[in-house]
């Protein structure tokens, strides 16, 4: 009985869950390596 309680309530609870992508354009794909990785010792090309 404990499993399908479970069950239920894992399948009942997502219902409502949803996820948005934001997508942020105003850095060009250099700027944004340069600022996720440390550039100490590691050297970025042919991005």
């Amino acid at each position: 009985m404990k499993k399908i309680y479970t069950l239920f309530l894992f399948c009942f609870s997502t219902v409502g869950t949803s996820a948005q992508l934001f997508v942020d354009t105003s850095y060009t794909v250099e700027q944004m390596m340069y600022d996720f990785f440390d550039t100490s010792g590691i050297t970025i090309s042919n991005v």
